[in-house]
């Protein structure tokens, strides 16, 4: 019985939810590879996720979801080898 009753309810208000770095696309223009991990951290702040198994790998996560509509991801993916940015992968990126 409650359940039917329950149709005429309004909706209750939801919050719009961002979680990660925000990455913009003039900090990724400003990367190049031959920078140091110190360079690169200047410019992008600390990644999302540093593996302690993988530390010559960074990834920037970040992820919109919106009161209503659809949910965006964004990847970036920076590699480094002996401390040095020798590849940058920015395939899943997208501006948020």
């Amino acid at each position: 019985m409650l359940s039917a009753c329950a149709g005429w309810l309004p909706e209750p208000h939801k919050l719009d939810l961002q979680q990660g770095n925000t990455i913009k696309l003039a900090q990724l223009e400003s990367i190049e590879t031959g920078m140091t991990k110190t360079d690169v951290r200047k410019i992008m702040g600390s990644p999302m996720l540093s593996d302690p198994f993988h530390n010559q790998r960074w990834d920037y996560i970040y992820r919109f979801i919106p009161n209503k509509g659809f949910v965006r991801k964004s990847l970036l993916t920076l590699y480094f080898e002996n401390d040095v940015l020798i590849r940058i992968d920015d395939s899943q990126y997208i501006e948020p």
